[in-house]
């Protein structure tokens, strides 16, 4: 969700005439902590771009990485990766 508000005129010699948006980034939404994720999902939102389309592949090499650690364990048992190429 977003919300603007006005900035009050700061430092840098505004008028208080600045819109400010204010952003809230869910835990499960890592893409939009660039701006370009930002950019992309209001270019998405307003109808401008379609939804990107991402394609799963097998990798040419499995990588296994364990933990072997009691205490780790219990608190992470399970850890997941994956590697974007071509972004």
């Amino acid at each position: 969700s977003s919300s603007s508000e006005s900035d009050g005129g700061g430092d840098d010699g505004d008028d208080g005439s600045t819109v400010m948006y204010k952003i809230e980034v869910p835990a499960n939404r890592y893409d939009l902590l660039c701006i370009e994720g930002v950019a992309l999902a209001l270019r998405v939102f307003l109808g401008l771009e379609q939804c990107p389309r991402y394609v799963v592949t097998a990798p040419a090499h499995v990588h296994r990485l364990e933990v072997r650690s009691a205490h780790v364990a219990d608190v992470r048992p399970v850890v997941v990766a994956a590697v974007l190429r071509g972004v």
